[in-house]
């Protein structure tokens, strides 16, 4: 199970203001330590997404969550420890404590098949609202995989920019390193997208 009943996790949403619930990483090391905080998709809400793969159930890794233990995904866990490095990275201007994750596993109440529903159906909304878009890699694939996978995407964006499905896209895989490969096993897409698949940046 990846969520919690307990009242400090999961106060109510109002639906009418499209509130989410989002990640602020307090401190990555010994352990991943964040609180929830409230936003509103009406407002100016500054935040990035993390996409990554739920993997087998019932292997998790705990992370604590407004004062109390929870359990991710590993892959959801990896992202929550380097995203704030690579956000950091990508706002060197900002303050880092104004970094903020949204995650489904974590910021979706996953025992209120209500608030469910209805996040879900506002996740068509959220990815384009955020800046950045985290997309989290199988943490436990090897170098080989990972490496393809970068070249993967490096092939899909050269291609999306030719077609004119987005302006422009970081060139990753050829600043990508073996021991970057080792380090990092999740990828930052960071896409200029036209109205057809709208992110921010």
């Amino acid at each position: 199970m990846f969520a919690s009943k307990d009242y400090r996790l999961y106060a109510p949403l109002d639906r009418s203001r499209r509130q989410i619930r989002l990640v602020e990483i307090l401190s990555t090391k010994p352990k991943i330590v964040c609180d929830l905080t409230t936003a509103s998709l009406d407002e100016d809400t500054k935040f990035s997404a993390i996409s990554y793969l739920w993997g087998e159930k019932g292997k998790t890794e705990a992370v604590t969550v407004n004062g109390v233990e929870q359990f991710v995904p590993p892959s959801l866990a990896n992202a929550l420890e380097y995203a704030p490095y690579h956000w950091a990275n990508a706002y060197p201007e900002r303050d880092s404590r104004s970094c903020r994750l949204w995650a489904d596993a974590l910021c979706i109440n996953q025992d209120d098949d209500l608030e469910k529903g209805h996040q879900v159906q506002l996740m068509r909304f959220i990815y384009p609202a955020a800046e950045v878009v985290f997309s989290c890699l199988n943490v436990e694939a090897s170098q080989s995989d990972i490496r393809r996978a970068f070249k993967t995407c490096e092939t899909l964006a050269k291609v999306a920019v030719e077609r004119g499905l987005v302006l422009s896209a970081i060139d990753i895989y050829a600043t990508i390193e073996d021991r970057h490969i080792q380090e990092l096993q999740w990828l930052l897409r960071h896409l200029l997208l036209d109205e057809t698949c709208p992110v921010k940046s």
